[in-house]
């Protein structure tokens, strides 16, 4: 996004009706015990599901499959390691981000022996130099977590600006294929994820589904990424998409048919693993807090699971062979949901996943987020992370840590120590710097001209441009040392007016040849 998309909220029309999508804290009030009976009527009925829904053109999981047989299988475990989250509604920018600090978090998270991927997100707008902007600010995050021993999967989001639909789609099956050559040759660099939640639209600082040709651009994607990846043999890249639970099923069935019926053998032979991404008791389904939520919670994600599974993979011509990942799930701390909770939530619903991987071969979980957003702040999507904003530790990152040593593929789970939560308990890393000159991004949007541009060094102006067109990333010699840089850039429009700041906390480790 690079802030990640997480479903929909407040309330919108669509051809189903309206969808009431506010988080569970302001639905109309229900108790646990009707969702209880609600879920094992649900169940009763499941053999006569398939039967009714066909008449309504529905695609529903078969009895067969909501009730699998049971079994542990080791994941891989992840995160999306930032703490800036996409959303609709306007909400604080986020605290600073501290690359050291959150490297040592990330290596606190990792058992053993074990591994770890991170979860990360860019994007296609189809303007070039912001594009290339964009991957040069990645290529430094790319690197430092690979070199830091983390696998990475990369989201490639598709967020075109100004664009005819057919433009836009080729457009960004051109940049899939340029980000697989950029990235593939990166050992550690093993998950491409074309698109972000293309079947949900109303959100398009979060969902893919807002921008026109959304379907048509994942279809494109997935099979351009792949023939990528078979013509340079890049073969640990991994192609997929993913899929965002949804309370619309029409939607949903269309959805996964408007795939085959796009795609066809050459879309089905190209996808790797399918994504889930789902939020129990946050967007869908709404839960009320109560000590029954983290239960109903996993119930829910295995609900999940055995709908794309039994119903919409297979609409897609899509077969059991191919994995699916949980490319996101989370539930956030804020008002009337405590640290607590939050960590048996994440424990309910990562032990659900692990009873089902091997029923419905799942293969990775990805948990959101590491960090909060901002920590001092009621909005819902601002405290998703196992840390707080100042990166001292919740209780749910050691639930977290001590899960992924218990479940994950390849863990040794001897000597794991318990994290407490302590402020400023994350430890940095002497292993992670950046070389001076940097490369810093510059924000920019298409059709806005540069007034000014500033960028400063703690107090210290560094460097000064006014020109016509804004850059998409300025080079700047650093003080070694631990150190706050500011870009602050002026733009216009017409006869608008504005000003955006970024600042990013660094540490600098030495120079370099300019």
């Amino acid at each position: 996004m690079p802030g990640p998309a997480h479903g929909l909220k407040g309330r919108r029309s669509t051809a189903d009706g309206d969808i009431d999508m506010v988080p569970g804290l302001h639905q109309r009030r229900r108790t646990a015990q009707a969702l209880l009976a609600a879920f094992a009527l649900a169940v009763c009925l499941c053999g006569l599901l398939p039967a009714l829904a066909s008449g309504a053109g529905l695609c529903l999981p078969t009895g067969s499959l909501v009730t699998p047989a049971s079994g542990d299988a080791a994941l891989r475990f992840g995160i999306y390691p930032g703490g800036a989250a996409g959303s609709v509604e306007g909400k604080p920018d986020p605290a600073p981000e501290d690359p050291v600090a959150r490297l040592a978090a990330l290596e606190l998270l990792r058992p053993t022996n074990g591994r770890l991927g991170v979860h990360i997100y860019t994007a296609y707008t189809g303007d070039a130099a912001a594009d290339e902007g964009t991957a040069l600010w990645m290529d430094g995050e790319i690197a430092a977590y690979t070199a830091a021993g983390f696998d990475v999967e990369l989201v490639v989001r598709y967020k075109p600006e100004g664009l005819a639909r057919a433009q836009a789609v080729t457009g960004f099956a051109r940049f899939v294929r340029a980000t697989v050559r950029r990235y593939g040759g990166n050992a550690r660099f093993t998950s491409l994820q074309v698109t972000n939640e293309a079947n949900l639209t109303g959100a398009p600082d979060a969902s893919d589904g807002a921008f026109a040709g959304a379907t048509d651009a994942l279809v494109a994607g997935v099979i351009a990424a792949k023939a990528e990846v078979r013509e340079t043999n890049f073969a640990q890249v991994q192609v997929g998409f993913n899929w965002a639970s949804d309370a619309r099923p029409a939607a949903s069935t269309a959805f996964w048919k408007a795939l085959a019926d796009q795609g066809g053998a050459a879309f089905a032979d190209a996808v790797d693993w399918v994504g889930l991404d789902a939020y129990p008791g946050t967007w869908f389904p709404a839960l009320d807090v109560s000590s029954l939520l983290p239960g109903l919670a996993g119930a829910a994600l295995d609900s999940a699971l055995a709908t794309v599974r039994g119903c919409h993979m297979p609409a897609a011509g899509l077969g059991t062979d191919i994995p699916i990942h949980v490319s996101e799930n989370g539930y956030p701390t804020g008002p009337g949901r405590s640290p607590a909770t939050q960590s048996r939530v994440l424990e309910e619903m990562v032990r659900a996943v692990a009873r089902r991987a091997a029923a419905y071969n799942v293969s990775d979980y990805n948990w959101f987020d590491l960090r909060d957003s901002r920590s001092d702040h009621p909005h819902l999507e601002s405290q998703y992370g196992l840390l707080r904003d100042d990166y001292s530790l919740k209780p749910a990152f050691s639930t977290y840590r001590r899960l992924i040593g218990e479940l994950g593929a390849g863990a040794d789970t001897s000597g794991a120590p318990t994290v407490q939560p302590a402020a400023n308990a994350v430890t940095p890393s002497a292993s992670a710097c950046t070389r001076s000159p940097a490369r810093i991004a510059v924000p920019r949007r298409k059709g806005w001209k540069l007034r000014s541009l500033r960028v400063m060094q703690g107090s210290r102006v560094l460097k000064t441009l006014r020109q016509a067109a804004v850059p998409a990333w300025i080079r700047v010699a650093l003080k070694p040392g631990r150190t706050r840089v500011t870009v602050r850039v002026s733009t216009r429009r017409g006869r608008t007016l504005r000003t955006q700041t970024v600042r990013r906390t660094l540490t600098v480790c030495g120079t370099t040849a300019a």
